[in-house]
């Protein structure tokens, strides 16, 4: 267990296990004849929480305060070692250095300005036809979502649990978090296409003519979408752990 971990860092190994997890539970779903109509409809909400559970995490250590406050503690030291008295952004002086309150002071001041920046680049996705307010409001559905599903138990968990080692470990995580935005972009186009091969290959022989008309199959679709994503997201996932996106840039 700790040459894995090692090797790999801990948001890969939680995906791995969470994602390969959910991948498993849409293969039999597929192919279950205990099926319901309008279950796509439930199976895609629960794809909705784990994209949004993972930019969260992104988000998060990009905004990650225990980061933040150690990058001003070293900020503050390396004033003074320069012989200045206050903090000072871009030659403006800000607070005194010898102020206890003032990493306190600062670290909620960049967090601030930090939120800003990212809530305009959100604002700027979200204006471009990608609707990821829509994607961003599902975890802070707690109630309606427990009450959906004893699956959301495990993404609630998967985030929790990620937003603790972030705080455990602000330096180390920051890197590995962040680059796993590249890595979901990529997964997004590459589950699609996996997807609709598997869609129209599979399903033509898995439904007669008249089947494809009714909701089941498209219950059907979404299921096989969200399984081919987690698949996807796991295998860009390490790529980016064995450094082949890095090299690419």
């Amino acid at each position: 267990m700790n040459s894995l971990k090692n090797k790999f860092s801990f948001f890969f190994i939680t995906t791995c296990i969470s994602n390969l997890s959910f991948a498993v539970f849409y293969l039999f779903k597929f192919y279950s004849k205990d099926f319901y109509e309008n279950e796509g409809a439930d199976i895609i909400n629960l794809l909705f929480l784990q994209v949004s559970s993972t930019l969260l995490l992104i988000f998060f250590s990009a905004l990650n305060p225990s980061k933040i406050f150690i990058s001003v503690k070293k900020g503050i030291s390396n004033r003074k070692k320069e012989g200045k008295i206050f903090f000072d952004i871009m030659k403006f002086n800000i607070m005194p250095l010898n102020n206890k309150l003032t990493p306190y002071l600062i670290t909620i001041l960049f967090i601030f300005l930090f939120s800003l920046i990212l809530f305009g680049f959100i604002l700027i996705i979200n204006y471009s036809g990608v609707p990821i307010f829509e994607v961003l409001k599902f975890p802070f559905r707690f109630i309606q979502n427990l009450n959906q599903s004893e699956l959301y138990y495990v993404v609630y968990s998967f985030l929790l649990v990620n937003i603790g080692y972030i705080l455990c470990n602000p330096e180390k995580s920051a890197e590995s978090y962040l680059l796993k935005f590249k890595v979901y972009l990529n997964s997004l186009v590459i589950a699609f296409c996996v997807c609709a091969f598997f869609i129209l290959f599979n399903m033509f022989f898995y439904f007669s003519a008249n089947a494809t008309n009714n909701e089941i199959f498209t219950d059907k679709a979404k299921i096989a979408y969200s399984m081919f994503f987690n698949i996807a997201f796991v295998a860009n996932s390490y790529l980016v752990e064995t450094g082949y996106l890095k090299i690419e840039d």
